[in-house]
Order: structure tokens, then sequence, then C-alpha cells
């Protein structure tokens, strides 16, 4: 089921939207992500006014360092607490939970013209009560989620949605399973907007695929290392494989850290493949893996979109990756810039591996060109007109 493809057709059409409108937008989030902060520049570009209000300055799990470049950044007071959830696909993962309880003293201060707040959470309850209190301000919630990872979220979970969708003038996603699992709400689709991630600026923006047939079948994992992201059952299958191949050698580059890092390095691979953990990394630093790589993986359990995809794809490297990230179902196909599995069914795992490694240096080359051209149009400009297009449809819909 395709979603929002009137919504979508509107966004590309520059023709229907002014170049700057006249609104202060106050856009509500946990923090900010490094592949966001490009996004929020653009929007703040094309908005008379953008304030960004932040649960907290950066989650205590992740590696970033704060940055708000020339945005409108403001810290919220906040009550944090973190709890393990698992999955009913058997994986555990934490969920931070955010209580800014001063998100209604900002909105009163600040005044807006239109409010996006990302989840629903807390800070979409505060931006509900805020818009019955001034019932002229429309509200988006912006939701990354997907039919896979909302599974087994709980009931009360479900039906705070239902209420609090009732005070959304629309609702913008991430990919097409994210508007499913709205639909399946109650949302009209002419109520759901995409909003398509995309790939931060970077050194391979005019890269052309000159890879020595040396790395061109070197894998590469950005990202995490812990259960969520099906690292432990991706090197089962490629142990498997490593074994049925002999002759073979493989390396196999993961750059990150986390709670696994110590059973991966020890995890029992045969002699003839070799795991390297490189640990966090800047992203100049990680431009030079992604250019001695030559197939992405990424076998994540659960991910609403999977950003190190389109940084992955924009560097022309073809992914093997699982169809529980929304940006390997959406934007990779079998065979043409890259290999689909369910990181939970080792069958396929092993049997996308054996493809991938089994592909000529050629045509991963080709297959490589082909995923920089499929993710070429995801700029930040790109994503932040998509934005811009939810908020005249929610000023449209006040009217």
């Amino acid at each position: 089921m395709t979603i929002g493809l009137k919504n979508i057709s509107r966004a590309e059409s520059a023709a229907h939207v002014p170049e700057v409108l006249d609104v202060h937008v106050v856009l509500l989030t946990a923090f900010v992500a490094p592949h966001k902060l490009p996004i929020y520049e653009a929007l703040a570009r094309r908005v008379r006014k953008l304030t960004v209000l932040v649960s907290t300055a950066m989650e205590s799990n992740r590696l970033w360092q704060p940055e708000f470049g020339n945005v409108d950044v403001q810290v919220q007071k906040t009550l944090t607490f973190s709890r393990p959830r698992r999955h009913p696909h058997g994986f555990e993962y934490p969920l931070y939970v955010h209580i800014p309880w001063d998100t209604l003293s900002h909105l009163r201060r600040l005044r807006p013209d239109v409010i996006i707040s990302h989840e629903f959470g807390f800070r979409s309850v505060f931006s509900s009560v805020y818009k019955m209190l001034s019932r002229q301000t429309p509200l988006i919630f912006w939701a990354g989620l997907s039919e896979h990872t909302e599974k087994g979220k709980g009931w009360h979970r479900y039906l705070l949605r239902k209420v609090l969708l009732k005070f959304a003038n629309n609702v913008v996603v991430n990919g097409d399973s994210g508007g499913r699992y709205l639909q399946k709400m109650g949302l009209p689709p002419k109520r759901i907007f995409r909003f398509p991630y995309a790939t931060i600026p970077s050194k391979f923006d005019d890269y052309t695929p000159q890879r020595d047939p040396d790395v061109s079948q070197r894998l590469l994992y950005v990202g995490m290392i812990n259960e969520c992201k099906g690292i432990l059952p991706f090197l089962q299958g490629l142990a498997l494989w490593g074994e049925q191949h002999p002759e073979r050698d493989i390396v196999f580059d993961l750059v990150g850290d986390g709670p696994l890092r110590k059973e991966v390095a020890a995890f029992p691979v045969p002699h003839n493949v070799h795991l390297k953990l490189w640990g966090h990394l800047d992203y100049s630093e990680l431009a030079d893996r992604y250019e001695n790589a030559g197939i992405f993986v990424f076998p994540t359990m659960k991910d609403d979109w999977g950003m190190v995809t389109n940084e992955a794809m924009n560097a022309a490297l073809p992914v093997l990756g699982s169809v529980y990230s929304q940006a390997v179902d959406q934007m990779i196909v079998h065979g043409k810039n890259g290999w689909r599995f369910r990181t939970d069914h080792p069958d396929e795992v092993t049997s996308a591996i054996d493809d991938a490694l089994s592909t000529p240096h050629a045509a991963l080359l080709e297959m490589g060109q082909a995923a920089k051209q499929r993710i070429a149009h995801r700029t930040p400009d790109y994503a932040a007109q998509h934005l811009v297009t939810a908020i005249l449809a929610a000023r449209e819909d006040r009217s």
C-alpha cells in the first residue's frame, strides 16, 4: 500500500510553495541528531522563524557531541528515565522516556504559528494540551515508526496514540510502513505526509565508484553494537558461509560501540573470516571506512529508517540489509542495488550473504552506482520541502 502520493507530488512541486513561509515553527524533539541538523537548517531558511525545543542536549547512550549549527535550539527542563524493553522477536533495547515538563510555558512564551512534535510521548501530550487552549495553532506529529518497530508496544500506548491523533492536523512519517500503521489506527491517508530522511552533505556527493577489486567485497557495518542491530545473527550466517567457502578470505569492518562489543570481538568465526572492530569514529574518519569497503551491511532487527543506509548508498556501496529497516525495505532492490533479508530467518541471511559475496567486481561497481543514483535526490532541502508541504496543509486545515 502506498501512502500520501498526492502529498508527495505537492512537496515535489516548488510552484505550489512560497520561497519563505511567514510562520514561526516550533519543533519539539528529544535531541538534535547530526543527520537531522542540516534538515533543520534547511527548514529554518524556508520559514520566518524556527525554534527547536529539545528534551536533552544528547541522550546518554549516544556517542555524538551536541551540535546546533545556526538553528535556535533551546534545552528544556526535563525528567528522564530509561528502562529496557523486549521486542516480540526476542531482542532487548533501551527505551528513553523524556518528560519535558516546561513545554506549556515554552509554547505560551513562543506563541508558534505551527507546532511539530516528534513521537507520541509526553511532549506531544503537552503540545495537544496547548492546542486545546489555542485551537488556531496547527499541530503536526512527526512519527518515526514502522509496523515492525511498534510490535509489542502494548494496548496503553495504542490507546494514547489514538487519542493524540485526534488533535493532529496531520502526521509526518518516514516511510510507507509507518503510514500503514497509522491508517490501521484510523488516520485518513490525506492526513499522512512523507518525510524522506536526507543524506548529510559529504565527500561522497560527487563520488564516482573506482574501488579496487581487493576491497570490492570487504564488508562494513556502522552503528551501535547491541542486540537491536542484529549483528550476532548476521555473524552466524557469515561464519557458516566462511566454513562453506574456505578458499575465500573475507574482512568485516565494524564501526561503533555498544554493550555487545566484547561478545562480537570474541565471536567464533572460521580462519578465513576476519573481524575488525574500529570503535567509534568521527565523520572524517568514517569516510575512509566507507571508501575502503565494497558492501555495506545493515542487519538491524528494528529501525524506523536507518540513516547509515543513506550514507552508504551515497558512498556508492550496495547494501546487504534487513527489511526491518524502512530504508532497506523502500530503497534496496535485491540484485539491483543490494540484497535483502529478514534477520530472524537464518536461511535468508545465509542466502543473501552468498548472493553478495558471489557478485563479480564489475557488477558490484554497477550496483554501487545504482545505489548512489537512488539516494541522490534526498538532500536536506528536499527533506525540508516535504516538511513545508505538511506545514502548509496543516494551516489550510485550520482555516
